[in-house]
């Protein structure tokens, strides 16, 4: 018979204790965003947004969701051609308006415009979808400062911008705030040799983007398997983690690159 000593018994219940609690901590979430409203395509109807990014990719099909479920579309990037074809479809698609505002992020005069453009085009502001993204060469760091500075601009400090002059109209009409972080369709593309995986759709995670902002969730993950439980690895399995992000890679075309 094995004896259990009163310090082994309670470094067993500690162990316990540090299983236990996370675990209820994620039964208690889920209770917690089951019981939360469920998204309505009414609850954009009329509504005023600001998409950043709109002239491609999850921005582009942000646009056409908002569209179908009848918002006031303000949309921005930098080529005004592109945009003019996207504000077209989404009056087609039924948007009670769309309009356009062209120009770079890099400037941070611009992304304030673009916040006092939607206020004098519509009267307010419900929501600021913050969705843009300078473009990288996507290779190892060459040591260009003056790159690094520019995506630092465009990526962070334009955010910035645009969130400080839009909060007035958000407070007032007790908007919201989406930050979209993705792995872009252009980069998936420029590491295809390397990275083996495929995005997500571009379509339905533009909607989870719009569902999440509209239910004001602090959070969303899409998709969940491959975004949200890494980063639990993470934290309880670094070196784990690493092995699993190398199994993505081809690292011999990773070595001729």
């Amino acid at each position: 018979m094995m004896k259990i000593t009163a310090p082994d018994l309670h470094c067993g219940m500690g162990r316990l204790q540090k299983s236990l609690i996370p675990f209820l901590g994620l039964v208690l979430a889920f209770c917690f965003y089951s019981a939360r409203e469920n998204f309505k395509p009414e609850m954009l109807k009329g509504k005023r947004v600001i998409v950043t990014g709109a002239s491609t990719g999850i921005g582009e099909q942000m646009a056409y969701h908002l569209a179908r479920m009848g918002s006031h579309i303000l949309v921005t990037a930098r080529t005004e051609a592109k945009l003019q074809k996207v504000v077209e479809r989404c009056l087609k698609l039924g948007a009670a308006s769309a309009q356009l505002v062209s120009g770079s992020m890099e400037d941070m005069a611009f992304a304030e415009h673009v916040v006092k453009e939607a206020e004098n085009l519509m009267g307010g502001l419900d929501m600021l979808i913050l969705n843009h993204i300078g473009k990288s060469y996507f290779s190892y760091f060459d040591g260009d400062v003056g790159h690094v500075q520019k995506l630092l601009q465009i990526n962070f400090l334009s955010y910035v911008a645009m969130t400080v002059s839009a909060l007035p109209m958000l407070k007032e009409s007790g908007g919201s705030i989406v930050v979209v972080s993705s792995m872009a369709e252009s980069a998936m593309k420029a590491a295809a040799d390397v990275v083996l995986m495929s995005p997500a759709p571009k379509e339905e995670c533009a909607l989870e983007i719009i569902k999440g902002g509209a239910l004001r969730q602090r959070e969303v993950y899409y998709k969940y398997a491959s975004t949200k439980i890494p980063l639990l690895i993470r934290d309880w399995a670094a070196e784990f983690l690493d092995y699993l992000v190398r199994k993505r890679y081809n690292v011999e075309n990773l070595k001729k690159n």
